[in-house]
């Protein structure tokens, strides 16, 4: 069985590819500061309190980005959301544009918190 991932990448725009790259390594970056005491996370996290009492408003945008590690599992569905991602964003994205299509992954996000 040959390497499923490698022809994925090759077909995968730019955006597309920050996108299956970025979401792990922020995740591995917030368990790093977590660590040593910072809690970066609370400018990811989407909630009731955060949007109208503390007035973080990016988070509706952005809070689908980022991936919390807590266990073995969340790292295999951390697996799967990047194929995922692989399969089916890139040809959203030629069909779009990359800035078009940055714009409708953000309006996604919204719409879905």
């Amino acid at each position: 069985m040959g390497n499923i991932v490698a022809p994925l990448w090759a077909e995968c725009p730019a955006l597309t590819r920050g996108i299956v790259a970025g979401y792990p390594a922020m995740g591995i970056a917030f368990a790093m500061l977590r660590g040593v005491g910072m809690n970066a996370e609370t400018a990811f996290a989407c909630s009731l309190r955060s949007v109208v009492g503390e007035c973080k408003l990016w988070t509706l945008f952005v809070s689908g980005f980022y991936h919390h590690f807590m266990s073995g599992m969340s790292f295999l569905m951390l697996l799967l959301e990047m194929y995922m991602a692989m399969v089916h964003l890139p040809r959203r994205e030629r069909e779009l544009g990359s800035t078009a299509f940055g714009l409708w992954l953000l309006l996604l996000n919204a719409a879905g918190n």
